[in-house]
């Protein structure tokens, strides 16, 4: 997992839960004063202990963890990635290109960051099926960053996912009514 992405859920579990809660959090993963370096990668076990040590800790489900994490993502990366983003774009379209744009970039920019592979089909025009497919089985953190997308669009009240297995991971489909 690349290391930004270690240090925005550290921010995030600081900003929610305050610098006490996230040092616990920190020592129950084993990974207390470990310093992630935002331009290389680090191993995906470690993103996994500290979800799990912030799931424990706070009594909620690793589902809600990773997608309240997507949700906070997603203005930041609104931000980073806004060059590809057409104006015109509402959910369903950057949803509908977010393989072929951000995630091509992605891995040919930063290889070892290994985003998940999508296969994006667009249904019509106010939905989409996404084939998520990912070693990490962190599908929840897509759907939190889906959500995060349709507030940044102003869609949240139109948002409606559906989260199926699939045989080759997860099948999640999308509509903005």
């Amino acid at each position: 997992m690349h290391g930004i992405i270690f240090n925005q859920l550290i921010k995030f579990v600081r900003e929610n839960h305050g610098y006490d809660e996230l040092s616990e959090i920190m020592r129950a993963s084993g990974l207390k004063g470990k310093f992630y370096d935002a331009t290389r990668s680090h191993p995906d076990g470690e993103i996994v202990a500290i979800v799990d040590a912030a799931c424990q800790r706070l009594g909620v489900c690793r589902e809600a963890v990773l997608e309240a994490f997507g949700m906070f993502l997603v203005p930041g990366l609104m931000k980073t990635y806004s060059t590809f983003l057409l104006p015109g774009w509402k959910t369903i379209d950057l949803l509908s290109n977010l393989e072929t744009t951000i995630h091509r970039t992605v891995r040919l920019s930063q290889p070892e960051a290994a985003p998940p592979q999508l296969i994006v089909e667009r249904v019509n025009k106010n939905e989409v099926n996404i084939q998520y497919s990912s070693k990490r089985q962190m599908h929840s953190l897509g759907v939190g960053l889906i959500k995060g997308i349709a507030n940044h669009y102003k869609e949240e009240d139109k948002l409606t996912i559906k989260v199926d297995d699939h045989m080759r991971g997860k099948l999640i489909n999308v509509i903005v009514d």
